[in-house]
């Protein structure tokens, strides 16, 4: 039988293989720690392109997401973002991928979270990525993260954004202009 422990770890493993579809070199949980210190604990995946890092916490859970585990990931976030190895970035995308989403009470930290980038205090913008067919939620991520520039590619090396797009074309949003105003 397998734990939600061991399904968790399934779940981060398959993210992980996504994200290398982008040719970039993705971090993991041991390496972040080693980079940045034992205290980050609530990233699992990071990677970046030029201008942009991405930190990812990844969960297969029974429950929604709780405010304390969004909290912990946003200050693991906010260690990365001010430590001078990663300081230069121009914007930094947090963004917590799960089954169940956020519950009632971690959504308007998320908000609140929000909010000091949209008055330009902070350049962490956070998403919460969910969906609890995990085909389709591996898909959002590539989708998702395809239209920041990090582009995954097949064996044939074409460019794929994850089949996701032609299930819901409304879910990019503006977040294209969440680059051009920071």
């Amino acid at each position: 039988m397998v734990t939600p422990q061991k399904n968790g770890f399934l779940f981060e493993d398959k993210i992980y293989e996504q994200l290398q579809l982008t040719k970039l070199k993705v971090y993991r949980e041991k390496e972040i720690r080693q980079i940045y210190g034992k205290n980050i604990t609530a990233i699992d995946h990071l990677l970046y392109n030029d201008d942009i890092l991405i930190c990812i916490q990844a969960k297969w859970l029974g429950g929604k997401v709780s405010n304390s585990q969004f909290n912990h990931f946003t200050s693991c976030v906010n260690t990365i973002v001010n430590d001078s190895k990663t300081s230069k970035y121009k914007l930094v995308l947090g963004l917590y991928i799960s089954n169940k989403g956020l519950s009632s009470n971690a959504t308007p930290q998320l908000d609140i979270e929000n909010i000091k980038f949209d008055n330009y205090k902070t350049n962490i913008k956070y998403y919460d990525i969910f969906d609890e067919n995990e085909k389709y939620l591996l898909d959002k991520v590539l989708y998702f993260i395809h239209n920041y520039k990090f582009y995954a590619y097949d064996y044939q090396d074409d460019v794929i954004i994850g089949d996701y797009e032609t299930k819901n074309v409304s879910y990019i949003g503006d977040y294209y202009n969440d680059f051009e105003t920071v």
